[in-house]
């Protein structure tokens, strides 16, 4: 890790989602507010989000590939920006 990657990790910010719904953000290092005693924490830190599918075109049996690249809206996790490629 460089000098320039640690101060864009520091910048980080984090989406925090109410169970209510109500979103705010906070700065990275507010990850530690969000928490009680005896909470349970469980991390993933598997990439989500750019997310490749990899599959192939019926009519021409030629190999494609889905780049999902965002949630188009937050509030409905099923619509996504997507690319294409191949084909």
């Amino acid at each position: 890790m460089i000098a320039a990657d640690r101060r864009v990790r520091r910048a980080a910010r984090l989406l925090v989602v109410e169970a209510n719904g109500a979103m705010c953000d906070l700065p990275r290092a507010g990850l530690a507010t969000l928490f009680n005693p005896g909470d349970l924490i469980v991390a993933n830190d598997a990439a989500t989000l750019p997310a490749s599918l990899r599959g192939t075109h019926v009519p021409s049996d030629e190999t494609i590939e889905i780049r999902l690249a965002g949630w188009l809206t937050l509030p409905d996790p099923t619509r996504f920006v997507a690319l294409a490629f191949g084909a």
